[in-house]
This record gives C-alpha cells, structure tokens and sequence, in this order.
C-alpha cells in the first residue's frame, strides 16, 4: 500500500485500489491467514468479496497451457475466476462513473 501511496503523491492524483484474497483454501481459514486479513479490516482499503481459492485447476495450468474455463467451463475453479471478472467490471464501472 505504501508504494501506491508514494506514486499517488508524485502523481498528484488519487490512485484508485482494491485488495483481492488469492490462493486462499477453501472452507479453511489458516491462523497466519487470518491475522493478515485482521490486520487489513479497519484499515481504509476495499477488498474483493470474492477471494481467488486455491484449486487445482490453477496448478494444472502450467502443465496443460488451458484456463479453467477451457478445462472445465462449469467447475469451482472456473466459477471462482467469473465471480472475481464480474467483481472487478463492476468496481471499474462505478470508478468510470464516478470520473464522469
């Protein structure tokens, strides 16, 4: 956050920014995992609803060469990347919005 904050004031502009959860377990919530998000709440930064999960479909990536999407258009993994696109359109409408 401090490097965006840096280039926000030599820029002199506001730097619009979002904070996104990624390879997150699903269904746990580890003890180091937790106190990072603990540290975050409270503090004046939007976070993503979604979270990226960690799946194996991600890891399978590098060996294939096919997204989630091309592998198995209707599982988790293929969901999950779908929620997080709707998620940050929906963040860059209303940004747009706002400028207008």
């Amino acid at each position: 956050m401090s490097q965006i904050d840096d280039a926000q004031e030599l820029a002199r502009t506001d730097i619009p920014r979002s904070l996104i959860w990624t390879r997150l377990l699903p269904g746990f919530e580890s003890r180091s995992a937790r106190h990072v998000r603990e540290s975050v709440e409270g503090k004046d930064l939007p976070v993503f609803v979604t979270a990226l999960l960690e799946r194996a479909a991600f890891r399978e990536l590098h060996l294939t060469g096919q997204t989630p999407r091309q592998t198995d258009p209707t599982g988790t993994a293929a969901s999950n990347v779908s929620a997080i696109t709707q998620e940050l359109l929906a963040r860059l409408a209303s940004l747009q919005k706002a400028a207008a």
